[in-house]
């Protein structure tokens, strides 16, 4: 009766036995951050925009690898993180420089949004030439 059962879990690899789902211990951080990574939504300015770049510019059977083994969509997830706490970063030291301030705020909301929107454009901007248009493995390893 063992070989039997040896027999179809090796016929049955992906953990389906008689039509009944069993699921295998593995590694539970990697298998909580996939399923982070999965639920995580891109920004339209970093992420999805990296996407495209790749899509591009990369070559395509690699661009098909990474999107087929999860490397992908584990670059855009880090890129993503790392552009949006840089936006986040540069757009507090660039307001405080620039004298965009809460007393500014305050004095006159109009000129405030308006120093405000362009300072997040130029942030933007920067991050996108930094990381997000440039080579394409930061954040990633080599696919075999």
């Amino acid at each position: 009766m063992n070989e039997n059962i040896n027999d179809k879990l090796n016929d049955d690899f992906n953990g389906v036995m008689n039509d009944t789902l069993y699921f295998f211990p593995g590694d539970a951080e990697e298998d909580e951050q996939r399923a982070e990574e999965e639920s995580y939504n891109l920004s339209p300015w970093y992420g999805k925009e990296r996407e495209a770049y790749l899509r591009e510019y990369m070559d395509k059977d690699e661009f098909i690898i990474m999107e087929h083994t999860g490397a992908l969509r584990t670059h855009l997830v880090y890129i993503d993180k790392q552009a949006r706490e840089r936006e986040m970063q540069l757009t507090d030291e660039m307001a405080e420089s620039e004298g965009i301030t809460a007393d500014l705020k305050k004095s006159d909301p109009m000129l405030w949004v308006g120093k405000m929107n362009n300072l997040r454009q130029r942030v933007r901007e920067i991050i996108q030439q930094d990381m997000i248009y440039t080579g394409y493995h930061e954040g990633v390893e080599e696919v075999s």
